[in-house]
This record gives C-alpha cells, structure tokens and sequence, in this order.
C-alpha cells in the first residue's frame, strides 16, 4: 500500500470533536463579551431589529451592547447596529459599514444595457439580490462593493455591500445575509461560527494584503486578484507568498515587491491541458502560437482584450486549453497562471472574470486545516487492580512508530511498566485528494505496548460537509495491527474537506480515537 501522506495526530482517550474551520476577521473591537454567554437584542434596538426581520433575517445578538461615544452599538450575526442619539431622525439607527473594513471597492463596470438591471455606485446589483436590498433599503445595506461572486468552497453566489452581505446557495432561491458581524467581533462575541455555516466569510480584510503584493494589487485590481484568504507566509519553496482567491502571488523574499509574480496554479491544481490545433480564422478569436506558427490555442477576443487590460499574456501566462464549456451556464478557458470564466447570463460587466482557484489552492497548499501535534501515547493505569479505577494520561511517546509502508521498522515506543497498558495509532488515506467520482482508502495501524494490536474492532466516522456523520467499521486488525477500509464515492462541493476519526475501545467507557482529513477536488 502506497501513502501521499503519513498522519501523526492523536487525541487520546476523549472522542474527538471534529475541527471547523475558523472565522477569520477583521481588528478587534473593544467591548467586554463573554464567549459562554448569549445576549438578548437591546431594548433600544428590539422594534429596529424585528422590523428588519429579526432573527430570521439578521441573526442572533452576539454581543452586549456598549458605547462608542455617545453612540449605543450592538452586534448580531450579519452585522453591527448602531444607535446614534445626534444623528439626523432618518440616521438613528443604521448598520455600520463593515463591508467597507473588509474589501477595498472593486472598480466600476460599465453602466449595463440591459434597463432592467438596478446599477448603483458603479455596480450591477445581482437581479436575484435585488428584491432583498429593496425590502431592506439602500441606506440600511449600503452601496454595493461588488459585481456579483462565486464561491466555490460555499457553492453560493454572493454580493457585499458597505453594511450587509447577501448570498445565494446553488440550487436555493432563497437570499440570506453574510455573516458580517461574526466576521467583524471575532473571539470576543459570543459566537465565532455564525448559525447558518453556508453564511461564512472566507475573506480576510483588504489591508491583509501584504505590502510586498499591495503594489501589484493596486495596479491590476483587486476584482481581477480578488481579497486575501489567508495572510501572507514563507511557502514551502522558501519563497514569500499569499493566497487570494483568484489568483496565488509569490516574490523571492518579502522586502523584493519588484519580484511578485503568479505562481502556475493550473498544473499545481492538475487541470489537464488540451493539445494545440490549428488557427480556424475566426476573426472572432485571437490565435496564440505554441509550437511554431501552425499549432496552438485561440483566444476569444473578449478574453484578450480582458487580459490586455489586466496586464498581458505574461502575467496570465501561455492558454493551456482551449475555449469551452464549463458548465450548462458558463465557459471558460484556463491560463498557466489562472482560468477564466465567461458567464452570459451574468449582468454586464460582471460576465468576464477569473475563476476563483485560490480558494482549491488554500484546500491544497495552505495552511493545513488541523495543526500537527507531538505524537503522545496513552498509558493506562495497570489492569490487575480493579480495586482502583481506571486512569488515563497522555505521555510524549520518545519514538513515534513508523506508518505502514515505511522503510522504518515499528519501534518500542519507551520502556514500558510491567502491568501497564500502551496504545499508540497512527492513521493514513491512500489519496490526498479525490474526485467526487472516486472511492478513497483509510487506514489504521494500532500498537499496545510496542507490538501489533490484533484482532481489535475500529470506528470510522466521516464528518461530511452537510452536517451528516457516516459510520462505518473495519475488520478486525491483522497480525500487523492494521486495518483499512475502501470508502465509496462522496458527493460534495469542490474544495470541500471530509474530516474523519477512527476509534478504537481501549478499556470500560474508554476510546482512542485519531483524526485526520481529505480534500475533494475535480480540476476544471
């Protein structure tokens, strides 16, 4: 059995609570909330918020209410109200412009010539949006920030405005608010995952953009690089990089801005190039020679003129596949350096634009979705005293066994006490990443006292993306302490992660469960 990956993570004898991901925010607030307690919606707030939809609409309150100045502000999942004694009558309530602490406005598009689309600010409202943003008002949501978005991670289309957020779920018609105010209060609200998952905020604030890449930034736009979603950090190369979610921008070191440049996200994501044919001449598209003169890649000239407004074909890097469908809405064609959509059902001036690989990119590449820890070991209290209850405690293991497969033999973890119990696991896949379509193999290896645990029972758990848990459990180890178990297909959205445990009954109302993760991914 081959391995892309050995896992090392171990939480001992408790059950494991499956890891989400964390919210990411913006600065501080300065308020003195408790994360164990809820709050209730202020009085000077209550007929304010229940108007507006209440918890249905806006979600719970989740901090206390607290001043800044003379001003009355209180958080709630999809924003931050605010009460605002000196204001004009029409002013004294209003959301606070959250939006504008998390994105730099996206420039302008062309006034659209279509008449029934609603252009404010500079920007299409998405027509399914707009109903929403009438109920609610434009001086309550603000102006638009954005042409309309898709997050490939949520499945949903979104759309931020200066005070809200709004969503829309693939396959619902149902318009939600962003959780804007679990974005904004962070840890010190009481709710760091808003109530509805889907409404999540993967982006961090525009000024997370490191100075290294804010020049870049500046010039091309943030519409084509889109925001950060994730700080910037040494990469494993040694190179300095951050990831956005269009794009992954990398330099030789962080005070060398002048060496930014695209990393080739499409072969690092396994999008499959297309071999190079002969120019058609359609005066439509724009041919790109590849192999002399005669082979190659034509461009529609759309795309072109995108890619000359964004910089040129350097920056974009060479077409690896030619224009084609994507989907039953969409067609796109991918770059070295970044793919491209081409959306006609999309309002004018948001139909072209880059497809979102940095968010498969962050599943892949950045920072691991759970933090390695030191191997320990479970020692359990001797097992010929039952007069005494029995006790557990978690140990640094001086020598980790090695995963099947290694060219390592398992070693004694330690020396053990006569009459004392050792468990060590260790837990594998057979792929990192999986398509939707394909079966994915999980592995255990279970040690006690250095040797092979055999004949020993184990649950496997899957944490799937919809909230659901799948159970399944293994035959009993083989002479090696091993077992492992071929898993069907999982349908779930692209980029998503399948977390997963297996536990195993050490002694009475006592498991040792490990933990670990997968990715799904099918490259465009």
């Amino acid at each position: 059995m081959r391995m892309t990956r050995k896992n090392l993570l171990f939480l001992g004898m408790l059950l494991f609570i499956f890891l989400a991901a964390g919210c990411e925010g913006a600065d501080e607030v300065a308020l003195n909330a408790t994360p164990s307690l809820s709050y209730s919606i202020d009085p000077v707030f209550r007929e304010f918020y229940d108007y507006r939809g209440g918890e249905s609409r806006l979600g719970k309150a989740i901090s206390p209410p607290f001043q800044e100045g003379r001003k009355t502000v209180q958080f709630v999942e999809a924003g931050k109200m605010i009460f605002d004694p000196d204001a004009p009558v029409k002013d004294l309530f209003r959301m606070a412009p959250l939006g504008v602490e998390m994105w730099a406005s996206e420039p302008p598009v062309e006034p659209p010539a279509h008449p029934g689309l609603h252009y404010v600010a500079g920007h299409i409202i998405f027509p399914d949006f707009y109903p929403l943003y009438e109920q609610l008002g434009a001086q309550m949501v603000g102006k638009p920030l954005t042409e309309v978005k898709f997050n490939p991670i949520r499945q949903r289309y979104e759309q931020y405005f200066e005070n809200l957020g709004f969503y829309r779920l693939i396959g619902s018609a149902e318009v939600r608010l962003l959780s804007y105010g679990v974005w904004a209060c962070k840890e010190q609200c009481s709710l760091t995952e808003p109530t509805w998952r889907d409404s999540i905020i993967d982006t961090h604030s525009v000024d997370a953009i490191d100075p290294t890449f804010k020049p870049f930034v500046a010039e091309k736009g943030i519409d084509f690089s889109g925001s950060a979603l994730e700080a910037a950090r040494r990469a494993d190369d040694g190179k300095w990089e951050q990831i956005l979610e269009n794009i992954v921008l990398v330099a030789e070191a962080s005070n060398l801005p002048e060496s930014v440049k695209l990393r080739p996200v499409s072969e690092m994501l396994n999008i499959l190039p297309d071999a190079p044919r002969p120019y058609s001449g359609d005066p439509n598209n724009y041919f790109y020679p590849t192999q002399g003169n005669d082979l190659g890649y034509e461009i529609p000239n759309f795309f072109w003129e995108y890619i000359e407004k964004h910089g040129n074909i350097a920056v974009f890097g060479a077409p690896i596949t030619h224009y084609t469908p994507f989907d039953q809405m969409r067609n796109h064609q991918c770059f070295q350096n970044l793919c491209l959509f081409y959306d006609p059902g999309a309002p004018e001036g948001a139909r072209i634009r880059p497809e979102p690989l940095g968010y498969a990119y962050k599943v892949l590449y950045g920072k691991p979705a759970l933090q390695p820890t030191p191997v320990p070991t479970l020692t359990l209290a001797p097992t010929r005293a039952p007069e005494q209850s029995p006790t557990a405690t978690l140990e640094p293991a001086p020598v980790s066994p090695s995963p099947p497969g290694a060219e390592q033999q398992p070693q004694p973890p330690g020396i053990v006490l006569p009459g004392m119990r050792e468990i060590a696991m260790q837990v594998w896949e057979r792929y990192t990443v999986v398509k939707t379509i394909q079966s994915q193999e999980i592995g255990v290896w279970i040690l006690e006292n250095g040797r092979p645990m055999v004949g020993q029972t184990v649950e496997l758990t899957l944490k799937l993306p919809d909230g659901s848990e799948q159970v399944y459990t293994l035959a009993p180890t083989d002479f090696n302490g091993q077992a492992s178990i071929t898993l069907p297909a999982i349908e779930a959205p692209n980029g998503a992660l399948i977390y997963y445990k297996a536990c195993v009954p050490v002694a009475a109302d006592l498991r040792t469960c490990i933990a670990d993760y997968f990715v799904i991914w099918d490259a465009p």
